[in-house]
């Protein structure tokens, strides 16, 4: 659906691998050593984006004029995602923005299961009172695991469009 390459580093690139880069600096690794350690980091980093308008998804080509009209009246709200492939595709439609947060929930309880430690980030386009509200709900219900927010890039924010909000994360510490 979208580049790969320019979609991984304007989402991850914005917040979690740097912020696990710059840990991995503070805590005395070197360059080489943090650029070995990233694509293992980045292969464990799930991301869930939940689109609030369709008309941005339409004037990139993504959907037909249709399929966004249709799409808007039953309130659907697709999920994207990272696919095995390392590009941004639909994760799975839904209505209503509520509907989908709880589909995007569900992924993440799947992923903290296992009983590690996870990091994070509430993503947001245009958001901020919202990606802090989100991230204060979740604090409450993944005390143990660390949340962050942060605002999408410019690139990922054409594509998706204004208020679109989103998780990612991965196992931390690393």
């Amino acid at each position: 659906m979208f580049p790969s390459r320019f979609s991984i580093q304007a989402l991850l690139g914005l917040g979690l691998l740097a912020w696990a880069a710059a840990e991995w600096a503070e805590a005395g690794f070197n360059a080489p050593e943090i650029i070995n350690r990233l694509p293992k980091l980045k292969e464990q980093t799930e991301l869930y984006f939940i689109v609030d308008t369709l008309e941005y998804l339409q004037r990139g080509g993504r959907i037909g004029g249709t399929a966004a009209l249709m799409g808007t009246l039953l309130q659907i709200k697709p999920i994207l995602y990272f696919n095995s492939s390392g590009i941004i595709d639909v994760f799975e439609k839904v209505r209503t923005k509520g509907k989908a947060w709880q589909r995007v929930i569900t992924e993440l309880d799947r992923a903290l299961s296992s009983g590690i430690s996870y990091r994070i980030a509430v993503i947001h386009v245009g958001l901020p009172e919202e990606g802090n509200k989100i991230a204060k709900e979740l604090q409450e219900k993944y005390f143990a695991h660390e949340i962050r927010v942060f605002e999408a890039g410019p690139v990922i924010a054409t594509h998706v469009g204004p208020g679109a909000t989103g998780l990612a994360f991965h196992p931390w510490p690393h």
